[in-house]
Parts: C-alpha cells; structure tokens; sequence
C-alpha cells in the first residue's frame, strides 16, 4: 500500500543521508592523512580511498536525487551542489599532494597541502550540516508516517471492539 511505499522509501533516505555522513568524513580524514604523510606510498593509498568513497557518495547522492519527496528536494538539490563543490576541492587536494609529494621533507609542502584541506573542511562542514538535516526531516517524515498508521489502525481496532 501507499503507507508502506512511503516508509520504505523515507527508511531508505535516511539509510543513505547516514551512509553519505560516513563518507564525507572519511573524504575529510584521508585528506588530513595527505597533509600530514605526502609520501608516494600515502598518496597512492589516499587516492584510492578516496576514489571508492567518491563512488560510494555518487551512488548515496543517485538514491537521494532519485526517490526525493518534494519536501525534502531543494533541500536535497543543495546537498548535491555542495557535495560538487567538495569533491572538487578534494581533487585539488589531491592534485597539490601529487604535485608536492617529492618534497616530502619539506614543511612548506606540507602546509601548500594542509592549506587544500582547510578549505575542504569548511565546505564538508556545511555539506555535513546539510545531510544531517535531511536526516531530521527524513526522521520526522517517518515518525509522522508511523503516527498515522498507529491512528488509523488503533481507529480500525476500536471500531471492531464496540462492534
């Protein structure tokens, strides 16, 4: 039925606002382990972590955009954009690790790198700020939801019992 639809849909945003916190939180720790270890050896591993967790974002951000109450769209819509605007900016965290990690030695690569992830952390900030808002409409959404049901079939139940 329709009641069960829209559980099982809310049920699955909140699923994946919470799978797109995780990542963007270690997007943020693999960029801070690039500022504190430029070497080749964390550079090739970083860039790999990051690449799965990109994916795994991307697909997190496709069940969002595709299942989308209109309630919660814009609010969906915002999170997207700013998800763009940080996984550009940890590409150019990556690509200033790449670009310095032969300096290994040397605090001003270090800072060049930290200085990407700054800016970085400001924009995963306000991203995680915004999915976790989802998470509270998606939450409501979904007590709301199961409100009803409770109202509806407690109704049912009353109406059986002075029968």
């Amino acid at each position: 039925n329709q009641a069960t639809k829209e559980m099982d849909a809310a049920a699955t945003e909140a699923l994946s606002a919470e799978r797109m916190n995780g990542y963007i939180l270690r997007l943020n720790r693999a960029e801070f382990s690039l500022a504190a270890d430029p070497s080749p050896k964390n550079l090739n591993e970083a860039r790999e972590t990051i690449s799965e967790l990109r994916e795994a974002a991307r697909e997190s951000l496709t069940k969002l955009t595709d299942d989308a109450p209109d309630s919660r769209r814009a609010l969906i819509q915002k999170i997207v954009d700013e998800y763009s605007a940080y996984a550009t900016s940890v590409e150019k965290t990556l690509e200033a690790a790449e670009n310095l990690s032969g300096e290994f030695g040397q605090d001003t690569a270090r800072e060049e790198i930290l200085a990407e992830v700054e800016e970085s952390r400001g924009l995963a900030f306000l991203l995680r700020e915004d999915v976790r808002s989802l998470s509270r409409l998606t939450d409501a959404a979904i007590a709301r939801e199961a409100c009803d049901r409770a109202i509806r079939f407690g109704a049912r139940g009353a109406d059986r019992e002075s029968g």
